[in-house]
């Protein structure tokens, strides 16, 4: 992995890091767009090396969330 691509996984993870403790749902939507910008840079830089699998929907994380929540909250 060149080192680009390096500085790109230290972004895409530390935006993975603020998507875990945001609750507002549009700075979560917008992670999720920024993430999948970098993935699809990532990709065009290395696209022998690029994954074929699909990117979760932004607010995806808030969303598994609060469905652990509302499903714990029945008991």
């Amino acid at each position: 992995m060149c080192y680009e691509c390096q500085g790109i996984d230290r972004t895409i993870s530390h935006y993975r890091q603020l998507e875990k403790f945001t609750t507002d749902r549009r700075t979560l939507d917008s992670i999720g767009i920024l993430i999948t910008r970098l993935e699809a840079a990532k990709a065009a830089r290395h696209p022998e090396t690029a994954p074929a699998t699909e990117h979760p929907t932004p607010g995806s994380f808030f969303r598994r969330r609060t469905e652990k929540r509302s499903a714990t909250d029945d008991e």
